[in-house]
């Protein structure tokens, strides 16, 4: 089931029964109950999507796309300028492709990419991860021995993390942070690192130019550069969510709240802070103006702050996250379901809303593209690169 522009064959999927949906601006596949490839909107220039197969999932990136076959190879079609729709060889557990390159974790951890690597995001480096997460042209990952590595644009140092154990670590437009073990926050790239705060957390989130995380007593702080921002609503927290202006919070009694985030413009005729509701579990703000929350219930609830948000598909989830016009959410099947825009604000397809099939535990929406982990470890990422 598909939604959005009602004018645009994107949103018109064929029938059948799939395991698994891509979504990019301007098209969208499929992979069919019997591993054949479905695709629909606007056609690929360059090879045409497989007549047959045996595919388990698939990405789609701005003018390509790949899928993971049952035997573990890559088959990718569509445009191939820089070699982004040419895969290696060897036996890969998930695919991402972007927007001139792609990616694939193969299943003794290593990362392989083919394709454009203007900002070196198609070299990372030969090593076993256990989480990714990509930012804007820079990627960083958890290795299986906790060390964190990024590879890509460096152009702040936000590729340079610091050494350590981590258990998580968020991406960014120009900066990065990191969750160690002892529960201290690194930060690193622009700004990043001149007034991360002391203390133990249970969790951060990186914004579009600020961060904020939940210290382990459930009081939240906000940073940005040498700034620490002072007025934050009252409450203890579960979890917070930092976007582009706004910044939103479930707190412990389960209420969600969203405030402005350091002096920002809002929107008028809005109050500040905002309470949105009562029985909530998590939130997710995007970097423009897309909220969504997972109610104690499973369901999904969105607002949008400047426009009709468009409805959550049905069902039950467990997490959901917000890009930049688009949103994901992991069921409690594992799967994987995205809404919202496919384009960038150009109009540029880019299927950052169309997942792969397959079982995942967590899902991360950035501006143009998505990444998740899988349950057997691996990342499979969508959209742009």
């Amino acid at each position: 089931m598909c939604w959005g522009f009602p004018a645009a064959s994107e949103a018109m999927p064929p029938g059948g029964d799939f395991v698994q949906v891509s979504v990019e601006s301007r098209r969208s596949c499929g992979v069919k109950n019997d591993g054949s490839i479905a695709c629909w909107g606007w056609e690929f220039e360059g090879a045409p999507p497989p007549s047959g197969g045996d595919f388990v999932s698939v990405s789609l990136g701005m003018d390509h796309a790949c899928g993971v076959k049952r035997d573990g190879s890559v088959g990718c079609w569509g445009l191939d300028d820089y070699g982004q729709a040419t895969p290696p060889g060897g036996d890969f557990a998930s695919v991402s492709a972007g927007w001139t390159h792609t990616c694939g974790l193969k299943g003794d951890g290593s990362v392989s990419c083919w394709g454009n690597g203007f900002s070196a995001q198609t070299i990372p480096p030969s090593a076993a991860f256990a989480s990714v997460n990509l930012g804007l042209y820079h990627a960083c990952g958890v290795k299986k021995d906790a060390s964190v590595a990024c590879w890509g644009r460096d152009r702040y140092g936000e590729s340079t993390p610091p050494e350590g154990a981590f258990v998580s670590v968020t991406a960014g437009e120009d900066h990065t942070c990191g969750l160690r073990e002892d529960g201290t926050v690194a930060c690193w790239g622009l700004d990043a690192g001149q007034a991360t705060p002391s203390g133990t957390f249970v969790s951060v989130s990186v914004g579009w130019g600020h961060s904020c995380g939940v210290r382990t007593d459930g009081t939240v702080v906000c940073w940005r550069g040498r700034a620490v921002e002072p007025e934050l609503p009252e409450g203890t927290f579960a979890s917070v969510s930092a976007g582009w202006g706004y910044t939103c919070g479930v707190r412990a009694d389960s209420s969600l709240v969203c405030w402005k985030s350091f002096g920002g413009p809002g929107i008028e005729g809005l109050p500040n802070p905002l309470e949105i509701g009562e029985g909530y579990a998590s939130v997710s703000i995007g970097h423009h103006h897309l909220i969504c929350g997972v109610k104690r219930d499973g369901s999904v609830v969105c607002l949008d702050l400047w426009f009709e948000a468009e409805e959550p598909p049905d069902g039950r989830f467990v997490s959901v996250d917000v890009g930049w016009n688009h949103a994901c959410g992991v069921k409690t099947d594992s799967s994987v379901a995205c809404w919202g825009s496919n384009h960038s604000e150009s109009g540029r397809m880019w299927n950052q809303a169309v997942p792969p099939s397959g079982s995942f535990t967590s899902v991360s929406a950035g501006l143009y593209r998505t990444c998740g982990v899988k349950t057997n470890g691996s990342v499979v990422c969508w959209g742009r690169e």
